[in-house]
């Protein structure tokens, strides 16, 4: 690498990070004006500004050129990089953050309950909006204008690139909104899953289009589909468990490591496989994304667990930091690329592709809804004029009996009522469908075998930016008019759902038994965080009322000889006796005792700071 091009990565470096900071800036002015931010999502506002600074630089770009300086001069330079941002760099530096926060932000009770909800439309659904939108475009090929010619196998792999959704502007609102945890779910697991399905699509059908595009007959396409087709399903089914088994090695090295004495270390190793289980899955010839994004998931569960509080919280934050910041660039990036295509922007083309992507969502998302909601239902005989139902069950659907004829009814059983998708859902869930950095990332790696990659990058441009920007500002309306929960308090919510139900079946117990028990620290070894005190109940010691602490009905009881405090619901009533620290606000609980007879001081730094209470009743 030479000098000149060194300082012109510097100043390429120097600019790009001084747009992103005025932008940081600006994404704080629009949190403090709430009624702008309900029309206007961050991700919209970071397209907005970059295509005004594609504008100016484009501007200067071409006065500076005017001028008669010289093509490879520092400002030619500077433009064209800022205008057309490395490919490669999507892939290897800002999509696996993404993908892997999402995967370890995700709700892991609610993903697995509606896992099959979410995998239909993240992988079926995302093959049939794909195929739909290629083929729908295909029969529109009339229309496009006699300039612009596409191929059927170019039309595929296009459309399989918009089954790609980014839900980001969707979700910052309803994270702001606290919408139904259901829904939310529904939303995030799937645009989440349907970003490393669709990645895993485009590739397939963008190999297929650069190997056999050329000289394809009826005989090897067949062949080659085929092919492809059994290649996309070992992609599919052995990334994640890459990513599993990726997850559960690192949370071995994390126990066993004896790191926790060496804070530095040991959060260095807990963020390796944000681009280690990608380049592993690469390397490979698997999925990285759907690697990584699996490896996110299961970091969750086998890998926070055996490390400190500290590393933990520092943890989270950075994966959450690295996502935003990978978002803010790729959206940034996709403003600023706006005025530096050298292709054709053919509008009839960027229409009916619209319309025609809206409908391949609407098709992946409605009948496939219906069929997982007719799948919770069974079909009942009923005989007579019995007209009551099993107390295991409530009819959805049932039909009336008339003076000892046999009817019959579709009944959906209660334990699986909360996994209905009801059509304001289904509604919400084609709405939230919008197109984002995952399509532009693809587009930008359009096979260009045909000459047509930057007239394909600039529709994807186009749609990218009026969904975001129009159907991502209209979200907070879309749940208004249709009337769906917000204001949620999610906390409540999963006390009441783990109260009625539990994971349970093969599968979890089998991962329970044989990879979390191995890859986790047994409870009595690990450290968890020390609550904060909060007043929530009176109680007496020797007839003289203080105030005791609590966290909701939720006392924590003392494990003997550790620091491990493990919840208990309700241990404090009915007489039950609580041991309290005063001096180092710690509260302790023996989980056995029924009376002041006995208690466990054996963790209270100060036994003589520690008091003996009962409730009073």
């Amino acid at each position: 690498m030479t000098m000149g091009t060194t300082r012109q990565l510097e100043i390429f470096f120097l600019c790009f990070f001084a747009l992103l900071l005025i932008l940081l800036f600006l994404s704080k002015f629009l949190h403090n004006r709430p009624k702008l931010h309900s029309i206007l999502s961050e991700p919209a506002l970071t397209v907005v500004f970059g295509i005004i600074c594609s504008f100016v630089i484009k501007g200067l770009q071409r006065i500076d050129t005017t001028g008669g300086d010289d093509d490879e001069s520092d400002s030619q330079y500077l433009a064209e990089a800022i205008l057309e941002f490395p490919t490669r760099v999507f892939f290897m530096a800002l999509l696996p953050p993404i993908l892997f926060n999402s995967g370890y932000q995700l709700q892991r009770e609610l993903f697995h309950r509606h896992f099959g909800a979410i995998s239909l439309f993240a992988c079926v659904g995302t093959c049939i909006s794909g195929f739909t939108v290629g083929y729908l475009l295909f029969l529109a090929k009339p229309y496009f204008g006699s300039d612009f010619d596409p191929t059927l196998l170019e039309l595929m792999t296009f459309g399989s690139l918009l089954a790609a959704t980014d839900t980001v502007s969707v979700v910052s609102i309803m994270n702001s909104k606290k919408v139904d945890p259901h829904l939310y779910s529904l939303v995030f697991g799937e645009s989440a899953l349907n970003d490393a399905v669709a990645i895993v699509l485009f590739h397939t059908m963008a190999d297929f289009m650069v190997q056999h595009g050329e000289n394809m007959d009826h005989d090897s396409f067949v062949e080659y589909i085929w092919a492809y087709f059994l290649s996309f399903l070992v992609e599919a089914l052995c990334s994640p468990i890459l990513g599993i088994v990726f997850a559960f090695g690192m949370a071995l090295t994390l126990r066993y490591g004896d790191l926790k004495d060496h804070p530095l270390i040991e959060l260095s190793v807990f963020l390796l496989p944000i681009y280690i289980s990608y380049i592993l899955a690469e390397v490979l010839g698997m999925s990285g994304m759907i690697a990584v994004f699996f490896t996110g998931m299961f970091a969750k569960r086998y890998m926070e667990p055996n490390v400190s509080v500290a590393t933990a919280q520092h943890a989270s934050v950075f994966f959450q930091l690295s996502a935003f910041l990978a978002e803010t660039s790729i959206f940034l990036e996709l403003g600023l690329s706006v005025f530096g295509l050298s292709g054709n922007y053919y509008w009839k083309f960027i229409g009916i592709s619209l319309v025609v992507s809206l409908v391949g969502r609407a098709l992946s998302i409605y009948p496939l809804a219906m069929i997982h909601n007719l799948s919770l239902t069974r079909f009942k005989a009923k005989e007579g004029d019995k007209s009551e139902t099993m107390d295991d069950s409530v009819p959805s659907e049932t039909s009336h009996m008339t003076n000892g004829v046999s009817t019959t009814s579709f009944e959906t059983p209660v334990n699986k009522r909360d996994k209905l998708i009801p059509p304001k859902f289904m509604h919400f869930l084609w709405f939230a469908g919008l197109r984002g950095a995952v399509a532009y990332a693809c587009a930008r790696k359009f096979p260009d075998i045909y000459g047509h990659n930057a007239e394909f990058v600039a529709a994807t441009m186009v749609i990218v930016v009026f969904t975001i920007v129009f159907m991502g500002g209209a979200t907070e309306l879309m749940l208004e008019k249709l009337r769906i929960s917000v204001d949620v308090d999610e906390t409540e919510y999963m006390r009441h759902w783990h109260s009625r139900r539990k994971l349970k079946g093969f599968l979890h117990r089998f991962e329970y038994q044989f990879l979390y028990k191995c890859a986790v620290e047994k409870e009595d070894e690990r450290e968890l965080p020390a609550e904060p005190i909060q007043e929530m109940a009176t109680w007496e010691v020797s007839n003289t009322p203080i105030q005791a602490t609590s966290f909701g009905k939720t006392v924590l009881a003392n494990q003997a000889d550790s620091h491990h405090f493990e919840h208990r619901m309700d241990n404090y009533i009915n007489g039950g006796v609580v041991v309290i620290d005063r001096q180092n606000q710690q509260h302790f609980s023996t989980r056995t005792l029924s009376d002041d007879s006995s208690f466990d001081y054996r963790n209270a730094s100060d036994p003589a700071s520690v008091q003996c209470c009962a409730p009073i009743v």
